[in-house]
């Protein structure tokens, strides 16, 4: 029987809803418990890998480890940039055509346009997260500002509810997440911060998208005919599976990575730097 490791940051594994069963297990967990399933459908034995930074999962694809890993946009770009992975299926969480990177305040903030945001505290998910930090910095600069300079601090939280968190208690002034927008009507579907407070005590700057989704990536030298067997797999996710996949991933369904699906993030990849007070695991 063939074995394969499936690696995923333990950022990227999320916390579950009360309806899920198995929401008692710990996130290595819940990772194993999916990769049991995934074993029982395939007739392969896939084994979890849970790790803590972005720059293990690429160093383990170099060194040929890992065949299967769940990856943000930017992440999953570079392994194929690299040739050491591509793109198996898109994780989606209800946004139809991805999702939106959001600059967001307190409502009852002193700002009262863009301009006023010069001097501000802003907060960032990590360097490796396409919405709560690529995406809008990228925005910004094509408005002409430059955010090394427009803000007074810059500070990374690790993950999208401590950003949330941050501007809602008044730590930050700013921040930068991800949120869902209708691809019919461009009202806001969710966002993090709803689990907290009403959609009106935030306002929303600047929205960037849509952008690509997670995705699953699936190892350079797996067999094309061991990729057809995953890939219907994570597309007809069996009924057992459903609960683990959206407690670990948030993931409603799995679709097919579609060719250049993660074409969008080549000019957005060069829009990172090397700005803030640290670098956490990365999130989306």
């Amino acid at each position: 029987m063939s074995t394969l490791v499936f690696a995923t940051l333990a950022s990227a594994i999320a916390a579950p809803e009360r309806h899920v069963d198995r929401a008692e297990l710990a996130p290595e967990a819940q990772l194993q418990a999916l990769c049991q399933l995934l074993s029982a459908s395939t007739g392969l034995n896939v084994m979890a890998e849970l790790l803590s930074s972005t720059e293990r999962l690429v160093q383990g694809f170099e060194e040929g480890l890992f065949s299967l890993a769940w990856a943000p946009p930017l992440v999953a770009l570079e392994l194929q940039q690299r040739r050491l992975a591509e793109p198996l299926v898109v994780v989606q969480r209800g946004q139809r055509l991805g999702y939106h990177a959001a600059l967001f305040s307190r409502a009852s903030s002193r700002f009262k346009q863009a301009s006023e945001l010069v001097g501000s505290r802003v907060a960032w998910v990590s360097h490796d997260s396409t919405s709560g930090y690529v995406a809008p910095r990228w925005h910004l600069r094509t408005l002409g500002m430059n955010p090394d300079e427009m803000f007074a601090e810059q500070r990374f939280y690790g993950d999208h509810d401590a950003v949330v968190r941050a501007v809602l208690e008044g730590e930050a002034d700013v921040g930068a997440t991800h949120v869902g927008v209708d691809p019919l009507t461009g009202q806001l579907e969710s966002a993090p911060w709803l689990s907290y407070v009403g959609a009106e005590a935030v306002r929303v700057w600047f929205l960037i998208g849509p952008i690509p989704g997670d995705v699953v990536v699936c190892g350079a030298e797996v067999r094309p005919t061991v990729r057809q067997r995953l890939a219907a797999v994570f597309l007809a996710l069996p009924p057992e599976a459903r609960p683990l996949a959206e407690a670990v991933f948030q993931a409603h369904q799995f679709d097919p990575a579609p060719p250049g699906h993660l074409d969008l993030l080549r000019g957005l990849s060069r829009s990172r730097g090397p700005s803030g007070s640290q670098r956490p695991p990365t999130s989306t």
